[in-house]
This record gives structure tokens, C-alpha cells and sequence, in this order.
């Protein structure tokens, strides 16, 4: 359990968990979130990495520096091609930096990208957690029957899809 801000923390998310799915037309899009190493947190926080990577249309090496620059984008033609306004890195970035970490890229043009980014957080104290019962509609059954999703398998290396899971959660 941690302390930090969830909101903050779902925003860097769904930002580049959307960038990578608006640049991939076909591939993967993977997130990997992972305890960062104890001896790269300030003393008394605890890490928390978090990797998206696709295989999506990649960023060509001379865009990267100023990537997560406010109004900066990819060339000219990927910005008409696909929209935003360049800031959603960039808010990133300073988000990112508050909660005292740092985000990266790596990408290669054609052959898709790696955003990786570390925030610092205190360690939540358990006994200070509310507790109740949960309704049937709560639970993880139950909230998951609400949900449409999508599974998709477009190549031979990607794992057997969850469709027992979701069966058993009844997810449509």
C-alpha cells in the first residue's frame, strides 16, 4: 500500500497508455509496472516503475530531445495525421518530476516505442484503511460484468488470451 496521488498517477497512465494505442495501428501495447529498486528511493518512499511499450510507428531519433517539450510533437505530417496538441508529455513530465521521479523514451522510427517513468511514494499504514462489505455489484466479479472489453490477438507471439478469466468474470 502507498500514499501518493491516484489521479496524478492515472493521468501520466492514460496519457501514454493513449499515445501508445493512437500510434500503434497493429502490434502490442504493453504496460509493465514494477517496485522500483529499493536503493534508487529516497529514504523512508518507496518506487514504482512503470514501462509502456508498443510497436507502433516509433519516433524518429531527431524528435526525441524535444519530445517532452510543451507544444512538441513528432514531424508535421504525424501531428495532422493523428492531432493532440503536444502537451500531454509534457504535463507528463512535470508530473512525473513532482512526485520526485523521472520519465525516458526510447524509440526507434518504424519499429515502435518505450516510455519508463519512476515516481516516489510513503508506504500507507494499513490500520488507517476503512473497511466495509462490499455489495455483490462491488466486487471484482461484479464490477468486472459491467465492463466491455476488447481481447484481441493479431500475432502468433502474443500469450493465449484470457477468455476463461473473463468468461468466469462474465465480462462481455
Amino acid at each position: 500500500m502507498l500514499r501518493g496521488d491516484p489521479g496524478r498517477l492515472r493521468q501520466v497512465l492514460l496519457n501514454l497508455l493513449g499515445n501508445a494505442m493512437k500510434f500503434t495501428e497493429q502490434g502490442f501495447v504493453s504496460l509493465t509496472v514494477e517496485r522500483a529498486s529499493a536503493a534508487a528511493a529516497p529514504e523512508g518512499l518507496v518506487g514504482l516503475t512503470a514501462r509502456i511499450a508498443d510497436s507502433g510507428i516509433g519516433i524518429a531519433a531527431d524528435r526525441l530531445a524535444d519530445l517532452f517539450t510543451s507544444f512538441q510533437q513528432g514531424s508535421g505530417s504525424i501531428a495532422r495525421r493523428f492531432g493532440g496538441t503536444g502537451l500531454g508529455l509534457a504535463i507528463s513530465k512535470e508530473i512525473v518530476e513532482r512526485m520526485g521521479g523521472s520519465i525516458t523514451v526510447r524509440s526507434t522510427e518504424g519499429q515502435g516505442s518505450t516510455f519508463t517513468f519512476t515516481v516516489f511514494m510513503r508506504p500507507g499504514d494499513p490500520t488507517r484503511v476503512k473497511t466495509r462489505q462490499l455489495t455483490p455489484n462491488e466486487t471484482p466479479v461484479g464490477a468486472c460484468a459491467r465492463l466491455s472489453i476488447l481481447l484481441s490477438r493479431t500475432m502468433r507471439s502474443t500469450p493465449p488470451s484470457p477468455a476463461c478469466t473473463s468468461a468466469a468474470w462474465a465480462m462481455t
